[in-house]
């Protein structure tokens, strides 16, 4: 079921919606921004207007640049899971869709005693999960994906593959 309609706030569900999207959006700049880096050192000659990951790429897929561990790492990254999910939610907002994230309620029981005795014996909270094919119209949950759990899975991959690419920069 979707987060809107399990009763929780406006508030909060815009929240999260907030600070799901720009996360894959920055990230997936932040590659960008090393593809001009990247231009400028290896002298490719892409316009700083239209350089992105995938036109440094295929600018540096032919020898004898296609045969560099620069090369490599970049074509390594672009292979990985984190990029390929990475690319999927971006393309959301790119599309000016909300990445779709669904909640599930939880009960989490609570100890009775001195101190919760104004309290009932168990609390109701949302797990909040992001959706396993952002790109179709109809997205469906997936249990796999815990919202920051999967944010943070994604962001350590790519950030091992970033430094891997910035070690062999010129």
């Amino acid at each position: 079921m979707p987060l809107k309609r399990v009763g929780q706030p406006e508030d909060v569900v815009g929240l999260c919606v907030f600070l799901a999207s720009p996360a894959s959006d920055f990230l997936r700049s932040s590659i960008d921004i090393l593809a001009q880096l990247i231009n400028e050192l290896r002298l490719l000659s892409i316009d700083e207007d239209i350089v992105s990951f995938y036109r440094v790429l295929n600018a540096m897929n032919q020898p004898p640049m296609s045969v560099t561990p620069l090369f490599k790492a970049l074509r390594s990254c672009e292979r990985s899971w984190a990029f390929k999910e990475l690319n999927s939610y971006r393309r959301c907002s790119t599309h000016r869709r909300q990445a779709c994230i669904f909640g599930v309620p939880v009960s989490i029981p609570q100890p009775l005693g001195r101190v919760y005795e104004y309290m009932s014996t168990s609390t109701t909270s949302i797990n909040r999960y992001l959706c396993s094919n952002p790109s179709r119209l109809r997205p469906r949950p997936s249990f796999k994906r815990p919202l920051i759990a999967y944010n943070e899975q994604i962001l350590k991959e790519i950030e091992k593959r970033l430094s891997i690419i910035v070690n062999r920069l010129p």
